[in-house]
Order: C-alpha cells, then sequence, then structure tokens
C-alpha cells in the first residue's frame, strides 16, 4: 500500500505541475498521462482543455487583431469612452484630427483630451439617454485651426447587450462647408 500511495502521490504531483503551468498560461506542454486509469483520464481531459483554451485565444486574438486593423484603417475619426467618459479607443484618423498620440490618451477622461463642449455635451447626451444622436459641431484645434465635424454618437453594448459606454464618430467637413459659403457668396454676387 506503500509503494501504490506514493506512485499515485507522484502522478498527482506531475499532474498538479501541468495544472499549475496551464493556469499560467503555458498551454503547449501537455501533462504526462500516467499508468493509472482514473489520473490518467483526469490528465487526458486536462489536456484536451488546454488545447481547446489554446484554440479559443487564437481565435480571439485573431478577431481583436482584425477588429483594430478595421478601426485603424477607417477614414473617419472613432472613438469611443466608457460610462465615466474615459477614453477606451482612438483611431488613428481620430488622433490625427485632434492632434493627439493614441499612447498619451489611453484611459484620459474626454475632457483632458479634447476640449470642446459641444462634443462634451453629446457624449454626455448618448450616455444619459442611451440614443443615438447625430450633431454638427466644431471644434478649435491646437493653433487656432477650426474644423466643422459631423459627429455620430451611439451606445456602446458590450456582448450581453449592457450599456458600457459611447461611440462617437466624427467626419471632417470643414471642407465641404466651406465650398458652401463660396458657393452662397458666388451666387448672393451674382
Amino acid at each position: 500500500s506503500w509503494l501504490a500511495s506514493r506512485r499515485i502521490g507522484r502522478e498527482l504531483k506531475a499532474v498538479e505541475q501541468g495544472a499549475e503551468q496551464f493556469a499560467r498560461g503555458i498551454l503547449s506542454r501537455k501533462i504526462p498521462v500516467p499508468a493509472s486509469r482514473e489520473i490518467g483520464a483526469l490528465a487526458e481531459t486536462m489536456n484536451r482543455m488546454a488545447d481547446e483554451l489554446d484554440h479559443r485565444i487564437q481565435v480571439l486574438v485573431q478577431q481583436q487583431q482584425q477588429h483594430e486593423a478595421i478601426l485603424f484603417s477607417m477614414v473617419e475619426s472613432v472613438l469611443a469612452v466608457d460610462t465615466e467618459e474615459r477614453l477606451i479607443s482612438l483611431n488613428q484618423a481620430g488622433a490625427r484630427l485632434l492632434r493627439v498620440r493614441v499612447q498619451d490618451i489611453q484611459g484620459r477622461r474626454l475632457q483632458e483630451v479634447v476640449r470642446n463642449p459641444a462634443l462634451e455635451r453629446l457624449v454626455a447626451h448618448v450616455l444619459a439617454t442611451q440614443q443615438s444622436v447625430s450633431e454638427e459641431i466644431v471644434i478649435r484645434l491646437n493653433g487656432g485651426e477650426e474644423r466643422v465635424l459631423d459627429a455620430q454618437g451611439t451606445v456602446l453594448l458590450d456582448a450581453g447587450q449592457q450599456a458600457i459606454g459611447a461611440l462617437v464618430v466624427l467626419h471632417d467637413i470643414t471642407r465641404v462647408r466651406r465650398l458652401e459659403i463660396i458657393r452662397r457668396d458666388f451666387v448672393a454676387n451674382v
């Protein structure tokens, strides 16, 4: 019985060490399957679980990379804030438009990054009412340059359809507005 308990103890210790590796995220190293039927079945089940977890993690990473590629390839500026109005995400077009660096704004409040009352009101309205809003806003950038933006705000939902923040898409229509003014002035002069 002493030899049997010692053998079972070694087998359980090997399974325990394998489980600790899985817990640390090392899913590629498999647990050796011992000779005893019960502990061997446990080791095989844990190895299958590790393979399934590894596969699911790879799928999630791939999906996240695809979503990031889509978001950062967009021409429109996209920013997402949580319910506390802290920036969750800002794509490259948004960083260029607002003249900020994406690395510098993560987790900061919207008011710290973009000091624009109209944009702040739009985000606050979306968070308060949980309804989509469309508004034309003017922002003043560093150096005094003004930009006219078509802002589309909507509620940001998680997988369970719970509101976790707001998503705002900004489209720069400054050039269109300037052309409209030129056209209007031309018609008035004619």
